[in-house]
Order: structure tokens, then sequence, then C-alpha cells
């Protein structure tokens, strides 16, 4: 029922859409973007020269995202750019989710029999029997990836990234710390993110996301608990006391500062 209800928004929101279109979203749903990255590098060329082709007429009134099922969610790379999410941070997340969402053909051919149940129904104003004989090509072909058709393309100038939607919680995360990363024209000076929460809000999902999206280290809090002869009361009452913010200071902290290599010590 969910992905009716998706299936049946989108031909309202985007009512060009012709049946390869409404196929691919299915397509996505299913399997993501994987069938675009066969090189990193390239994947991150093709997204930049895309963005640098956007003109604001061509996205204005598209929102940030668009879900599509399976928990994930077109990224709409007009209004990403506008809010200062750079092409590298897109790409990886898009390499991100296309790595982590597989699909199957029997999951992705119950969602085309949906399809083809919409159109029956009269819900959708497509043929019943020409949707059956797309589907039928498809199968032939190995369900190879769809392109939009040349009227979707016309009508709304598609311009979208294949992300999981569980991003956008963090997504003005991102935005702030590549808007830091462009702020210096040093590329060696170093941005320093602090996440900070209560107990299993998320922060060392999170944290373990940025090392995926980023170049960059992480330093666990979790390395630094108290030696067994700093945990006096007076210690423990202090907030953040249980913390060994000494070693954390000498260790860490000062010395993000120079930019150089250095080692510490776990707990």
């Amino acid at each position: 029922m969910f992905m009716r209800t998706i299936l049946l928004s989108h031909y309202k929101d985007y009512p060009a859409s012709e049946v390869v279109d409404l196929i691919k979203l299915l397509y996505q749903s299913e399997f993501a973007g994987s069938h675009m990255i066969s090189d990193e590098t390239a994947s991150l060329r093709r997204l930049q020269a895309e963005i640098e082709q956007l003109r604001p007429a061509d996205w204005a009134g598209q929102p940030l995202f668009r879900e599509i099922g399976n928990g994930l969610c077109r990224l709409n790379l007009g209004p990403a750019a506008e809010a200062g999410l750079s092409a590298e941070t897109i790409n990886h997340l898009f390499i991100r989710a296309s790595n982590q969402k597989q699909g199957s053909r029997p999951a992705f051919e119950e969602k085309l029999r949906l399809l083809q149940a919409c159109c029956t129904e009269g819900l959708l104003p497509y043929p019943a029997a020409f949707v059956h004989e797309e589907m039928r090509r498809l199968r032939e072909q190995g369900y190879p990836p769809v392109r939009h058709s040349n009227a979707y393309r016309a009508a709304y100038h598609p311009a979208y990234r294949i992300i999981q939607q569980e991003y956008l919680t963090f997504f003005s995360v991102f935005c702030r710390i590549d808007q830091l990363l462009n702020s210096t024209n040093d590329s060696q000076r170093p941005v320093t993110v602090a996440i900070d929460g209560m107990s299993g809000s998320g922060k060392s999902y999170l944290a373990a996301l940025l090392t995926e999206i980023y170049d960059c280290n992480l330093f666990h809090m979790d390395d630094y608990f108290l030696r067994p002869e700093q945990r006096t009361p007076q210690r423990l009452a202090e907030i953040g006391g249980n913390i060994d913010y000494e070693r954390f200071s000498s260790e860490i902290s000062s010395r993000l500062k120079t930019g150089r290599p250095f080692t510490y010590r776990k707990y």
C-alpha cells in the first residue's frame, strides 16, 4: 500500500510522466543507483558537470528530496547545492546508499505488478496491456536500468541522486561541515567537529557515518574514561567529570591545532 501511495503521488505531482518514468521510480526504489557507479571518481565528475549545468529555473519549486520507498529518496541537486552541500558529499551519500541497497528481481517484479494493478484499476492513465508488455520486455533484457522519457525531461529537468532517507536527519550537519571546509583558502586547515548528546542518541552512528563521507579521523570519548585513581567523589560530581579531559587535552585537542600527525593512547 505504501508503494501504491508513492506511485500515485508521483504521478499527481509529475503528470507528464510516461510509463517508463514510473518504472524508473520503482527501479530506483529497489536498486538505488548502483547501476551508475563503476568508478567513484567518474561518478563525481558526472555529478559536478550536472550541477554546473543546472539553472535555477530548472529546479524552481522542487523540494529538497522526494521519497521513493524502501528507505530511499531522490535528493534534488539544485536545492541541495543551494543549501551548501558539496558535490563530493552528495557523491559519497549516493555511493553509500547504492552499496547498501542491492535489491532483488522478485521484489522489483512485485512492484511492477503493483504498477500494472494501478493501471487496471484506472488509478493511472496507462493501458494495463502496455505496462504488461513493458514488463515482459524488461524481463527478457535482464531488467536493465531505464531512462526518463523525453517528455519527463522536458517538463521537469530531473537532476537528483538516490540517497538513503535517514541521511536527511543530518543534512544540516553535512552542509555546515562543507561550508566550513570551503570557507578557508588553506586546504590543510582541519575542521574539527564535536558530537554531543545523551546516551543512545545516535552519536556513534553519526560519527561512523562522517568517517565514510569525509576523509577524517574519529576520536571516541570512550577512550578517555577516568583512570581508577581519578574516580573520586569530587571528580564524579563535576559536569563532564567522568572523562579524563586532562589526557584528552594533552593527547588530542592540543595536537589537532598543529596539523601534524600524532599518536595517542586508547583507554
